[in-house]
């Protein structure tokens, strides 16, 4: 990514999840992944699934899903 990319990531995505608080562990229904549950602030969760490649060797990344 370049320096902008980084910049909007850091304020708009990572910036918006401070406060939150991991309530539990979760994995999905197929059991291909697992994540955990953030409790914002303001009542709100969501979940955070920790996504990688099939080998488990790449660097990896979040999908935050809105419940």
């Amino acid at each position: 990514m370049n320096a902008d990319s980084v910049r909007w990531h850091a304020e708009e995505v990572v910036a918006s999840l401070v406060g939150g608080v991991i309530v539990r562990q979760i994995i999905d229904k197929e059991e291909t992944c697992s994540g955990f549950v953030l409790k914002m602030p303001d009542g709100r969760t969501l979940n955070v699934w920790v996504q990688s490649d099939e080998e488990g060797n790449d660097a990896g990344f979040l999908m935050l899903e809105y419940r």
